[in-house]
């Protein structure tokens, strides 16, 4: 049986370590981290980070029961019960604060003359609530970072970029409007 030649796609090593992000793109040219797999002791470590600083916006087991998630604004923890692996991934959740953002409109007395809609929108104390969150999470390169100075040993594997998405992003397209 003949074997079939498929062309070369860039495919990522295991790990990379890079201290700091001027590193990685003088290296790269872009960098981009979307999952790491580290090690459980260093899981348990982030995830007192996590309480301490009050980053988490939920929490829950899988659906499986076989891991416990912790979500934070920029990336989510998932610490397995059996085992010695722990993924750092991206994106976060809202959560809890999802509710508390929400705009919400009630029509009042419906089906008469005096029928209105009224609106209330997230109030100011919300807003300034996740802002000051958002500001204190760190973002997933951050905590790639981090660790890559702190613990390079403790990853496991990753999923990396070095090619920047195809696209542009929603902001990109209109700005020109």
């Amino acid at each position: 049986m003949k074997k079939l030649h498929l062309p070369e796609i860039a495919v990522n090593k295991k790990v990379v370590i890079f201290k700091d992000l001027k590193e990685a793109q003088l290296k790269t040219g872009y960098f981009s981290v979307s999952t790491i797999m580290i090690r459980t002791n260093l899981a348990d470590r982030i995830e007192t980070f996590i309480h301490e600083r009050r980053l988490s916006t939920f929490s829950q087991n899988n659906q499986a029961k076989t891991a416990a998630c912790i979500y934070t604004l920029n990336f989510t923890l998932k610490k397995y019960f059996e085992g010695s692996k722990a993924y750092i991934s991206s994106p976060g959740a809202l959560g809890y604060y999802k509710h508390t953002l929400q705009t919400r409109s009630y029509t009042m007395n419906p089906e008469t003359p005096k029928e209105y809609v009224a609106v209330h929108p997230p109030s100011k104390e919300s807003i300034e609530t996740l802002t000051a969150l958002r500001e204190r999470t760190p973002s997933m390169m951050d905590i790639y970072f981090w660790i890559a100075r702190k613990y390079p040993t403790d990853i496991l594997w990753m999923d990396y970029r070095t090619e920047e998405p195809v696209g542009t992003t929603f902001g990109q397209r209109f700005s020109s409007i």
